[in-house]
């Protein structure tokens, strides 16, 4: 998903300084703060750093306070204007890349001897995606070259491309040299447990590790040309995940987490049935609290 911020661009600038001065410094945390605890993530990755290799003022500015938002987003003193619940995102990471422009020399994809060392991640993006059968980042090329609103074509080559992080902060042990953004972390549904803190079920984990089970189960029975195989496991697990949401308070993040899941274990379902479902509002605008006519169609 691609979000907006409230804060208007005015051109290049050289300065984060100057950013901040036309946007205000706790008005910029605020609005990375707010994504954060709607997203509620695992890992963050800052695009900039707040360096003067990040190039744009502008850039600058956002590196810089992505590194507060960190913090700020699980500090429940800091803007709880906002009205969501605080998170604590474990790891936050800072992409080497910089800024550049199109006449300027820059070694893309290639290995950097200087961040072959402990504190940094090497990601190869060259890598095959068996399913959309390319590499990813010929993937990615792709979607970028639709960005062309400043001209932007590139060719999207097979073989390695390599990209590199540092490691900003990590609230998990992790490896000196670590191989995945997510050392130290459990990205599984059993995960969930790592984060859910206390008011939880006694046996939250338990079925979560049933849940598994069955998600493993609709593993083994998909077939391309009978996906309806799988749904059965996949119902059960979401009847599960279900009883475990009447659980869990509303205010919590945990909350907002297994609302996911459930919606992840809808579509996969619909899409196993070949069930499809069309909805439409009579208005294009409605008022909060207003009624409004719904044409619904359910397709098989």
């Amino acid at each position: 998903e691609s979000w907006y911020g409230p804060f208007y661009d005015f051109g290049y600038g050289t300065s984060g300084p100057e950013a901040v001065a036309k946007w205000g410094w706790e008005a910029l945390v605020r609005e990375i703060v707010r994504a954060i605890r709607l997203v509620q993530p695992q890992v963050l990755v800052g695009r900039y750093t707040g360096e003067a290799s990040d190039g744009h003022g502008q850039h600058q500015a956002i590196g810089a306070a992505t590194v507060e938002a960190f913090d700020a987003a699980a500090d429940p003193a800091r803007f709880p204007e906002l009205g969501l619940p605080v998170w604590q995102t474990s790891k936050l990471y800072q992409s080497t890349d910089g800024d550049w422009q199109a006449d300027e020399q820059h070694t893309l994809g290639q290995r950097r001897p200087e961040f072959e060392r402990d504190g940094y991640l090497r990601i190869d993006t060259g890598e095959h995606d068996p399913i959309a059968g390319m590499s990813y980042q010929q993937q990615a090329v792709l979607a970028l070259n639709c960005h062309q609103t400043q001209a932007i074509g590139f060719v999207p080559e097979a073989g390695s491309y390599f990209y590199y992080y540092r490691l900003k902060k990590s609230l998990v042990p992790t490896p000196a040299r670590e191989r995945s953004l997510y050392d130290g972390l459990d990205p599984s549904l059993l995960g969930l447990a790592d984060w859910a803190g206390g008011g939880t079920p006694s046996d939250f984990s338990a079925t979560l590790e049933t849940i598994l089970t069955e998600i493993d189960a609709a593993l083994s029975r998909f077939r391309p040309d009978d996906p309806a195989a799988a749904a059965g496991p996949l119902v059960a697990g979401l009847e599960r995940l279900r009883r475990l949401r009447t659980q869990v308070d509303d205010i919590q993040a945990l909350g907002r987490q297994l609302d996911h899941k459930i919606a992840s274990f809808e579509d996969a379902i619909l899409a196993c049935l070949g069930l499809d479902v069309d909805c439409v509002a009579e208005r294009a605008h409605v008022t909060p609290g207003e009624r409004v006519r719904i044409f619904g169609r359910l397709l098989n």
